[in-house]
């Protein structure tokens, strides 16, 4: 058996592999799939190949995996601080890739497998079906979160999966001092980050408990904060409807079914806006300082 790593570009790979102690440097592969498909004839079955989570990764993996026993994909910002830690570099190629898989230190990413193909989800899927009951999450966005998300179980708790997501916000601390929380990691796939936010600046217009929360946070810190902070709250719904394997019902007695996303009539607007009131009611007393007001790079006041 042999442990490929492979230091992907745009346009070339560096490969080398790593058989026991012995690495062998495989040379240059062109990123196309009829040179990628030449390469993996020349694997075997109980080959592992470990490449870095690049833009093309998946679609390397694609490629080779029918010729070897197993495609990684690997988590680049762990990877550089266990390679750091461990072998003194900071740098990530291919045998860096090769020697922490066999020293099982490597940090993998989660991937979807083929039954995770957005072509293959819709309305058939319930799990689709109860997202859309979420304000904001039309077909689109809940068949891509499904596909991104996968088994929900993996995911302990709604911050889990938030973080997952790249919607948790960045802390910088050093030793026993203050905690600075910074923007959000953007760390996981981007793509169903992207159109929570698109479903955030949607929930935002219908009336509801979102749009009040919107409207709140949007008072203090201006409307792109409050998008990104209306999409984390639709994360952490996300992960209670499916974990709960039932429709999001934010107003006592409203179903739970897709087909209940549209706000179809007088009873159920006037029900839905006043869950919005409620809301506003509750949050009344929270926060009364006034917007920060940026001065400078380092300092920022209150009104």
């Amino acid at each position: 058996m042999a442990i490929i790593g492979m230091d992907i570009h745009r346009a070339f790979a560096e490969v080398v592999a790593l058989e026991g102690k012995s690495r062998r440097r495989l040379g240059r592969i062109a990123m196309r799939c009829d040179r990628l498909a030449a390469f993996a004839a020349g694997l075997t079955k109980e080959d592992i190949v470990v490449v870095e989570a690049t833009g093309n990764a998946t679609a390397v993996a694609e490629v080779l995996a029918p010729h070897v026993g197993r495609v990684i994909i690997a988590n680049p910002k762990q990877v550089r601080v266990i390679a750091h830690a461990k072998i003194k570099t900071d740098k990530i190629d291919a045998a860096v890739l090769a020697e922490l898989y066999a020293s099982g230190f490597l940090p993998e990413v989660w991937i979807p497998d083929k039954d995770t193909d957005l072509a293959q989800y819709g309305l058939a899927d319930l799990r689709v079906k109860q997202l859309m009951t979420v304000p904001g999450l039309d077909m689109i966005v809940a068949t891509a979160l499904v596909a991104a998300i996968g088994d929900v179980s993996r995911f302990g708790s709604p911050r889990k999966l938030v973080s997952y997501l790249g919607l948790n916000p960045s802390v910088r601390q050093s030793g026993s001092g203050p905690a600075y929380h910074g923007r959000i990691s953007k760390q996981g796939p981007g793509r169903a980050r992207g159109l929570l936010v698109e479903a955030a600046w949607a929930a935002a217009r219908a009336p509801g408990p979102l749009r009040a929360f919107f409207l709140r946070i949007r008072s203090r810190r201006g409307q792109h904060v409050a998008a990104v902070a209306t999409a984390r709250k639709l994360a952490v719904l996300v992960w209670h409807v499916l974990t709960k394997e039932q429709g999001h019902a934010p107003v006592r007695g409203q179903r739970g079914s897709a087909y209940d996303y549209n706000i179809k009539g007088d009873q159920e607007r006037r029900r839905v806006q006043q869950a919005e009131k409620v809301y506003e009611r509750f949050v009344a007393g929270w926060n009364r300082r006034g917007p920060r007001v940026r001065t400078s790079a380092a300092k920022e006041e209150r009104q």
